[in-house]
């Protein structure tokens, strides 16, 4: 089998910075010790997400959440006296879709997603990020892996010989071969 990769090179801008390789960035949100799926595009001064797992929080792997920096911020989240944008990390349920304007709102914390002066907005991102899953054949598995570490403490749900047996779930675009597909999507 020949080696694939989803994109296209950077390498223009190496020798070019003012060089455009694409319009969009696509990233996505996959399990890292807890169960998650998340996909995002950014444009032009706009960042779309879709969380497909919404009644979860997107936390960090295991190892950040069992941290000192993470433990103390549950203390003040306990105490009740963390910030909206400083209590986003442990937000749950999500919202659905997040939308926000990055020249104006560099740290994320306006979501536009329902305000009718961006509807247009979000719905060419939305269109876009469908065709970017459609050409790099992702997909949101309804069995994805569970989480195995607590998502509070960062500590193994699981004894490590449990871990290593653990069933896996199906990775996103498994189910269409993704790993076979070097489609960069929408440019």
């Amino acid at each position: 089998m020949a080696p694939t990769m989803q994109g296209v090179s950077f390498a223009p801008v190496l020798a070019d910075p003012a060089a455009e390789v694409r319009k969009y960035g696509f990233s996505e949100h996959n399990w890292h010790d807890y169960e998650a799926h998340g996909r995002s595009i950014r444009s032009e001064g706009f960042l779309y997400l879709r969380n497909n797992r919404p009644l979860l929080a997107w936390q960090g792997p295991a190892d950040s959440v069992a941290s000192p920096s993470f433990q103390q911020l549950r203390a003040v989240r306990d105490a009740g006296k963390l910030t909206a944008a400083q209590a986003d990390v442990f937000l749950a349920p999500r919202p659905v879709e997040e939308l926000y304007r990055t020249d104006g709102d560099p740290h994320q914390l306006h979501n536009l997603a329902n305000d009718p002066d961006y509807a247009s907005v979000k719905t060419q991102l939305s269109k876009l990020l469908d065709e970017w899953s459609e050409a790099t054949h992702d997909s949101v598995p309804a069995d994805l892996s569970k989480d195995t570490f607590d998502r509070e403490t960062g500590k193994s749900l699981l004894k490590l010989t449990e871990r290593l047996r653990a069933p896996r779930g199906t990775p996103a675009g498994w189910d269409r071969d993704a790993a076979r597909t070097n489609a960069p999507g929408p440019r």
